[in-house]
């Protein structure tokens, strides 16, 4: 008995995959044009992956942030005029029963106005401590 072996049904998936990251990349391009720059930081276990977010002097900024784990944490600071602000949970492993793609893990979009050149903070109230992630706004070129 021989078995036929159906070649289009396992690389549709991958294609697909191809075809969604090349209109990704595509979409990501177009954005270039967007007068705000767009700066991420994630919350892992705790603490932010960065040391500091660096930015350019009265230049609007849209802030991406993201939490991973299923830990309670909020962001403020005054001084960049964003509100306490609770962040979405995200797994820890990627799910087996969630497809991770677009819209997958959870964020938060937070515009900033533009700011003068100088040293400024994010408080994360991370499960009970609080961590702070120093932005850095350079003058204009």
């Amino acid at each position: 008995m021989s078995r036929s072996f159906n070649g289009a049904g396992r690389l549709r998936p991958i294609l697909e995959a191809i075809i969604l990251g090349g209109s990704l990349a595509a979409c990501a391009l177009s954005q270039a044009s967007d007068p705000n720059e767009w700066r991420s930081v994630t919350v892992v276990s705790g603490r932010f992956n960065r040391d500091s977010i660096v930015m350019t002097a009265h230049t609007p900024v849209t802030l991406e942030v993201g939490l991973k784990g299923l830990m309670t944490a909020s962001i403020r600071s005054p001084e960049l005029g964003i509100e306490p602000t609770l962040l979405p949970t995200n797994p820890v492993d990627e799910s087996k029963t969630h497809a991770p793609g677009p819209g997958y893990f959870k964020t938060v979009k937070i515009p900033i106005q533009p700011l003068a050149a100088g040293k400024y903070q994010i408080v994360c109230d991370c499960g009970g401590h609080e961590e702070s992630l120093p932005v850095i706004i350079r003058p204009e070129e």
